[in-house]
C-alpha cells in the first residue's frame, strides 16, 4: 500500500481511500471437473462479467477513459 495518494492525486478525491493500493485481486474458486470441462469458457466469462463493474470503477477513480467499441 502506498504511503501517499499518487502523484496529481487530490487528497479529497472520493476514491482517495482505494487508491492507495498497488494492486488489487479477485479470486473465484473453481472445482477440477470445471477447470478440465467443456464449459470452462463459460465460466470465465461470467467471472469476468461479474468483475467488470469493479474493473470500470478503478478505471474510471484513474481517470481511465473506457475505450470505445471498434
Amino acid at each position: 500500500m502506498l504511503r501517499r495518494l499518487p502523484r496529481g492525486v487530490p487528497a479529497d478525491h472520493p476514491a482517495a481511500r482505494w487508491l492507495r493500493y498497488k494492486s488489487f485481486t479477485v479470486t473465484r474458486e473453481l472445482d477440477p471437473a470445471a477447470l478440465l470441462g467443456p464449459a470452462l469458457p463459460d465460466h470465465l466469462a461470467e467471472f469476468y462479467r461479474a468483475t467488470l463493474p469493479l474493473v470500470r470503477w478503478l478505471n474510471t477513480a484513474l481517470g481511465i477513459r473506457a475505450h470505445s467499441r471498434r
